[in-house]
């Protein structure tokens, strides 16, 4: 007997044409898949792996920029307690507006990524505002981060200051 004969008598295993009914090839029977059939499930294909590859770049490129954020957060406030350690007289010499180098491990990693500035406005005789500015090129173009503090004289910092 051969496999076609034995094949034409097979029981359906799952039963999906009933019970008792068996498997039958015929000529005419469908065999495969259609060329219209086969390029809509290609096509199909095709989207949904654009939409997952378009969803995984647009999480890549998200945190990217969280990281950003938080590496320059970490810079502004390491600026910020840096002048919290200043005498009132030294914050009094320093300039208006300058470019400052980053130090210590920021500088060795992220120096060539990162700027930063401080700018220094004068409220009064006893009061400085204190802008730390960081700034970065994404790749989604130039980004900012700023930080305001304010000094007082004879406030936190000269208190700090003096207690070490």
């Amino acid at each position: 007997m051969m496999l076609r004969d034995r094949l034409r008598e097979t029981p359906c295993p799952l039963g999906w044409f009933g019970r008792g009914r068996s498997l039958r090839f015929t000529a005419d029977a469908p065999r495969g898949f259609t060329l219209v059939e086969i390029m809509i499930a290609i096509t199909l294909l095709a989207v949904v792996s654009a939409s997952g590859y378009s969803a995984i770049i647009t999480g890549i490129n998200t945190v990217e920029h969280s990281r950003n954020i938080t590496r320059a957060t970490q810079i502004a406030q390491t600026q910020i307690e840096a002048l919290r350690t200043y005498s009132w007289s030294s914050l009094e010499e320093l300039p208006e507006s300058e470019e400052i180098a980053l130090t210590g491990k920021y500088a060795d990693i992220y120096g060539e990524h990162f700027t930063t500035t401080r700018e220094i406005t004068d409220l009064s005789s006893t009061l400085k505002e204190f802008r730390i500015i960081v700034s970065w090129e994404s790749k989604a173009g130039p980004r900012s981060l700023e930080y305001d503090t304010i000094f007082a004289h004879n406030g936190l910092n000269d208190y700090y200051y003096r207690s070490f």
